[in-house]
């Protein structure tokens, strides 16, 4: 699906996204990924295509270096409702957001 621009697929019970998941949609501009069960990001998870992210309303409760790599487009990020304890350094390297 190179042309897709929305995907939404949050209220799934989704519990893991696994590197890489989204870079096969290299049009990929809003991501809904919110009310699901996702404990953790992995490193290189999204691309560069991303400007909106929603990911609130989980369970992430911390974000490891590098978990937001690859969202160097990304002008909002909502991450509010989430148990989030710990960020490490270089979790947001190369990103640069607007609105968090």
């Amino acid at each position: 699906m190179p042309r897709l621009k929305t995907l939404n697929i949050g209220n799934n019970n989704i519990i893991r996204v696994h590197s890489g998941a989204f870079h096969g949609l290299p049009s990929l501009e809003n991501l809904y990924l919110d009310h699901n069960n996702i404990t953790a990001i992995p490193d290189d998870v999204f691309s560069g295509s991303l400007f909106v992210l929603w990911i609130n309303d989980n369970n992430i409760r911390e974000l490891n270096y590098g978990a937001m790599r690859g969202l160097s487009s990304i002008t909002r990020l909502y991450l509010e409702n989430n148990h989030i304890q710990k960020i490490d350094n270089g979790s947001f390297d190369g990103v640069q957001i607007q609105r968090m």
